[in-house]
């Protein structure tokens, strides 16, 4: 849901922002009437992925934006364990509604670019290099909306590799797929902040094959999440309370 090929926050979503608050029964109704055969089984860890709103307040501030451009996002997250990861998110030439990311590990940048310990201290030179690189950390990960406004939702794609780095290194990939979904599903940084511990809670169970890992987030769940403090997404082939 791009504003051309932007990866910013569109007016459609601007409007369903500030109709959510009156909206957010009647959409969410409709979308449990659409998934209502889905949404019987749910499986509830809402116990298990709570966060407070202090925690995601200070997961958002672990990110800071090194590059915006109306096509191309990157970002860097501080780590509670003081390690630092990137994040890079594009505009697919190809497909107006997908929006492709990949994460960058400092370790990769220091051996694929040979960039300095001092050199990570120029925001400009690392945005720069990782742009350059793009297609070099590149997996194949990617966001795409589907359906309308109402009945839709999100779609994550999470290649094999960028599956196992969510699932094993957590809380950095809060702040990464927070700034992928920028600009695709509303309230981005409350809704990655959870379903990264939904991920790692239940990957090793729903991955693909080939340990690739897909994501279903409606909309009206998006939507609902800040008020009603919960919300549905399927990981692989089951739907989670979270």
């Amino acid at each position: 849901m791009k504003n051309g090929k932007g990866i910013r926050i569109g007016s459609l979503f601007m409007a369903m922002l500030i109709l959510s608050m009156a909206f957010v029964p009647g959409v969410m109704a409709q979308a449990e009437m659409s998934e209502k055969d889905e949404y019987v089984n749910t499986i509830d860890i809402t116990d298990e992925v709570s966060l407070s709103k202090e925690e995601i307040v200070q997961k958002s501030k672990n990110i800071k934006v090194l590059k915006e451009t109306e096509y191309e996002k990157i970002v860097s997250i501080n780590a509670d364990d003081g390690s630092v990861a990137y994040a890079i998110s594009w505009a697919d030439d190809k497909n107006p509604k997908r929006t492709n990311f990949a994460f960058v590990n400092k370790s990769e940048l220091k051996s694929v670019k040979k960039l300095s310990s001092e050199q990570f201290n120029d925001d400009l030179l690392v945005a720069s290099t990782i742009s350059a690189a793009r297609s070099e950390f590149w997996n194949g990960s990617y966001v795409e909306s589907y359906g309308d406004e109402l009945t839709g939702g999100v779609h994550i794609y999470f290649s094999p590799r960028d599956a196992s780095y969510v699932a094993n290194v957590g809380s950095v990939c809060a702040g990464a797929l927070a700034s992928s979904l920028d600009g695709v599903l509303p309230f981005a940084d409350i809704i990655a902040a959870v379903l990264v511990i939904a991920i790692q809670t239940v990957y090793w169970s729903e991955q693909n094959s080939d340990e690739s890992l897909d994501v279903k987030i409606p909309y009206a769940d998006a939507l609902s999440y800040p008020t009603l403090g919960f919300g549905y997404v399927k990981i692989g082939s089951n739907w989670y309370k979270i």
